[in-house]
């Protein structure tokens, strides 16, 4: 989201032994594209690999579910944190950056 550009991720969780997005990692991934107006190719259950899409971070409020986690890896804050560098980085950008 910082950059704007689109990225792939491959082989997510590969070592662990689910390798595979869990409910709070698509989670995380889907608020990110609701965050910055992007889209996301592979956000399901399962998936090892998607592509990331940013768009632009826009001054407005968002409701994101952040349920809680089977995981003790996992947390709300730790979902939650994952976005909030980069909505504060792109909101203090001059635009076109």
């Amino acid at each position: 989201m910082i950059t704007g550009t689109s990225f792939r991720l491959t082989k997510m969780r590969g070592a662990r032994s689910k390798p595979c997005l869990a409910r709070q990692h698509l989670t995380c991934v889907k608020a990110s594209a609701e965050i910055s107006n992007g889209s996301v190719d592979g956000d399901e259950l399962s998936s090892t690999e998607i592509i990331f899409h940013p768009g632009e971070v826009t001054g407005r409020s968002w409701t994101t579910p952040l349920g809680p986690t089977s995981s003790a890896h996992g947390s709300r804050g730790g979902r939650k944190n994952a976005n909030l560098g980069s909505i504060e980085f792109r909101q203090n950008q001059p635009r076109g950056h």
